[in-house]
């Protein structure tokens, strides 16, 4: 009987081993799944006020070109954007430069070219007035030429071919309603958009991993 009992005793307390290792491998892993969450949130801060601080840099630098309305510094789709209003740079319906629209790229050139490490896309985009003539058949062939006249430029004016390409959107990505005179202007633009490094965000080995171009996804 006394065995009997001792045998009992025996199986409880091996229970509670396993019991107590299986909470000790479940603390084990909680604790590493709260010390990964808390280094995403702290490379999710860090990249949040690189960002901030690199779109206040943009701020300052622009100061005197957003002060004479030649241009806006934005925040669109979490991108940082360079605005410049059609109007300034190009006649109606043309895609050649004028003297002032230039000026004005080569002005916003030399400070986005002093910008260590960052590329940029020139996009181009209209109002929704429809265009058709024999050299632009719509407006998206405008925007176009327009972003390439911009990019050209750029190149001109310092701005390595390397950092920068050119895109259309046409009148499919309006900043403002296209019901008046003044909204349609403002959809005629040049965006000159900083573009993001994604090897800089927080999960971007992750994200490398999946390339299977990689060599190292699954």
């Amino acid at each position: 009987s006394k065995i009997a009992d001792l045998d009992k005793q025996l199986e409880v307390l091996r229970a509670e081993k396993v019991a107590l290792a299986t909470d000790r491998t479940r603390m084990a892993a909680t604790e590493a799944q709260l010390i990964a969450a808390l280094k995403e949130l702290e490379e999710r801060k860090v990249a949040a006020e690189k960002r901030i601080a690199e779109y206040r840099e943009l701020l300052s630098r622009f100061k005197n070109l957003i002060d004479s309305g030649k241009l806006r510094v934005r925040i669109v789709d979490g991108q940082m954007i360079v605005e410049l209003a059609n109007d300034v740079l190009f006649p109606s319906g043309s895609a050649v430069l004028s003297a002032e629209g230039k000026a004005a790229v080569v002005e916003v050139t030399q400070v986005l070219a002093t910008i260590p490490g960052k590329k940029y896309q020139v996009a181009g985009h209209t109002d929704n007035v429809p265009i058709r003539t024999a050299k632009y058949p719509s407006n998206w062939y405008l925007a176009f030429d327009r972003a390439h006249s911009v990019l050209q430029a750029m190149v001109e004016a310092g701005m390595p071919m390397t950092r920068v390409n050119a895109a259309s959107n046409g009148e499919f990505r309006p900043t403002a309603a296209n019901d008046s005179d003044e909204t349609r202007a403002r959809n005629r633009r040049i965006d000159i958009i900083v573009v993001p490094d994604l090897s800089e965000l927080p999960g971007a080995d992750e994200l490398q991993k999946l390339d299977p171009q990689s060599g190292s996804g699954s």
